[in-house]
């Protein structure tokens, strides 16, 4: 049951900030959060925070600090969410002005976007076959992106092997 309470406010939380940023007001969005401080937060809203901390004109009383600290507990909150990575590299560049972090935590980002970019291709792989046949699939899978991946090259040499029997 608790968890259920909490995902509706989430759900809640989420609807009423998107109206806030439709005004294109960052103070206001920022003000909206420090009106439900305390309140746990999704991955997604920590980093709209942490956003909103970094853009709005009155950070009411927020730091830098308070951002990039949003920002780590937002990966802390979903470690296999390369969204999470790429806003704290911006921060690292942008706000730190430290180019060499940056830089490596894009590369961390970049190893977990390829990693889910690979599943979603191989996935897509075996959707098309089945929906369309080998040849769709085996034309996606070579036009790629990751075509040069083991594991994609894996499945279109196990669809051509079926093809072939």
């Amino acid at each position: 049951m608790e968890n259920t309470n909490f995902v509706s406010a989430i759900k809640k939380m989420r609807s009423e900030v998107a109206e806030i940023r439709l005004k294109g007001d960052w103070s206001a969005v920022l003000g909206f959060f420090r009106a439900n401080d305390g309140v746990a937060l999704s991955t997604d809203l920590l980093l709209l925070k942490a956003a909103a901390i970094q853009l709005a004109d009155d950070a009411q009383g927020y730091v830098l600090e308070d951002a990039m600290n949003l920002l780590n507990m937002a990966f802390e909150l979903a470690p296999c969410s390369s969204r999470a990575l790429i806003e704290k590299a911006h921060f690292q560049f942008a706000v730190e002005d430290n180019a060499h972090a940056a830089l490596r935590t894009f590369q961390e980002a970049e190893l977990m976007c390829k990693s889910d970019f690979v599943d979603l291709t191989c996935g897509k792989g075996r959707v098309l076959k089945e929906l369309h046949g080998t040849q769709a699939a085996l034309t996606y899978l070579s036009n790629s992106a990751v075509a040069d991946s083991e594991a994609v090259q894996a499945l279109v040499r196990e669809i051509s092997s079926e093809q072939t029997l």
